[in-house]
């Protein structure tokens, strides 16, 4: 019969030791990932307002060719159109009811997940246009972004178009105004 002393297994000291271990990898494994959880984050939000500048073109493109008109737009709350020049607005909504933003209708109607909208101007008699987009998501937002938008966009304060979204945000109107 075996005694207690010749009974085999870890000591208290030495499972400590492994949790300590344990938990030291785990806290250089998070502080390692993350900063990329958050670049990510920004480059996924960039790709968004993109597709929303993409699906904007898309409906500028069909109107220009005679396939939509003024009063297709009006329908669904594109205001402002004008064949000689001027500013066209676009909400996500009306870009998903069009079709060129594939977006869940609830993620981008009133209280979804985006919110936002799509300015096209352009000069009388040019046919080049400019888009303007104003657009959040749960946490991340831009506020009259010109261009291509990328996640290096996010930086100081100063600096970036891409800002942390908080719900005080006062000064940005989400939808086409009337």
């Amino acid at each position: 019969m075996k005694t207690f002393k010749e009974k085999n297994g870890f000591t208290l000291i030495e499972l400590l030791a492994v949790i300590v271990v344990l938990a030291i990898v785990m806290v250089m494994a998070t502080t390692t990932v993350l900063p990329f959880l958050s670049k990510s984050r920004y480059n996924a939000f960039a790709i968004e307002v993109n597709a929303a500048k993409d699906a904007a073109s898309q409906v500028m493109s069909l109107v220009s060719i005679g396939s939509l008109t003024k009063e297709d737009l009006d329908k669904l709350g594109a205001g402002n159109y004008s064949s000689s020049g001027g500013t066209t607005c676009f909400s996500l909504e009306a870009l998903v009811k069009l079709g060129p933003l594939q977006k869940d209708i609830k993620d981008v109607s009133s209280g979804g997940k985006y919110a936002g909208k799509v300015e096209v101007s352009t000069e009388e008699g040019s046919r080049a246009y400019k888009y303007k987009v104003t657009m959040h998501s749960d946490s991340l937002y831009v506020n009259g972004a010109e261009g291509t938008i990328s996640g290096d966009d996010y930086g100081t304060e100063e600096k970036s178009i891409m800002k942390d979204y908080k719900s005080s945000v006062s000064d940005v109107t989400w939808t086409c105004e009337s």
